[in-house]
């Protein structure tokens, strides 16, 4: 029964690995047949780059975070593990997501002006169309990461922070209370979150 399941669980893995390398393919031959690979490659060398980008930035940013508290905290073991898991999710989300904004990136590096002002803060109408929608896909990229950082700094100053009180019952220690330091969390986070709080604040 286990290598049935194991047997399905590795077809179904293959079958997800193979479907987006046989689109690829064969969008890669359409554009050949009209005489636009070039153009092919562009975009998907450029979505590559954004989602692997994006997906190291969303996933280092958080865990070092995550590092960073466990070692204020004087925190010992893998307690913290499950954030990883949590965080490598949060940035293959992220990868795929942005790997998507391939147009805006584009779009960012090719703008022009129209040589047509906005009326009220005179602006090129150019700035509008090419550059602000990356700069507010930076922005969004920068914030949710930040606030997953936060997120998960916090976690791990709690986990480290538990102090479970044992009792002997017939020769073996079970535990009897789990005790929070609400006060003591306070204190040794407060520094690492104004840091990454005013990070925030100076991007918004």
């Amino acid at each position: 029964m286990k290598v049935k399941k194991l047997v399905l669980i590795a077809v179904i893995g293959i079958v997800i690995a193979v479907l987006p390398v046989l689109n690829i393919i064969g969008e890669m031959w359409w554009f050949r047949t009209v005489g636009y690979e070039s153009v092919f490659f562009t975009i998907l060398f450029t979505s590559l780059g954004m989602g692997i980008g994006s997906f190291l930035f969303a996933l280092l940013v958080p865990l070092i975070n995550i590092r960073v508290a466990k070692w204020v905290s004087g925190g010992k073991g893998k307690k913290e593990f499950f954030l990883y898991v949590l965080c490598f999710i949060f940035a293959l989300i992220t990868g795929v997501v942005m790997a998507g904004y391939w147009d805006t990136f584009l779009l960012y590096l090719n703008g022009t002006e129209f040589g047509v002002g906005d009326p009220v803060f005179g602006m090129d109408v150019g700035y509008y169309v090419f550059t602000l929608l990356f700069y507010g896909l930076i922005f969004h990229l920068l914030f949710a990461t930040l606030v997953i950082g936060i997120v998960a700094a916090a976690v791990c100053y709690f986990i480290y922070s538990k102090k479970i009180r044992l009792t002997t019952v017939d020769g073996y220690e079970i535990p009897m209370r789990i005790q929070i330091d609400f006060k003591g969390i306070a204190e040794t986070m407060i520094p690492h979150m104004s840091i990454l709080l005013g990070i925030i604040f100076f991007v918004a």
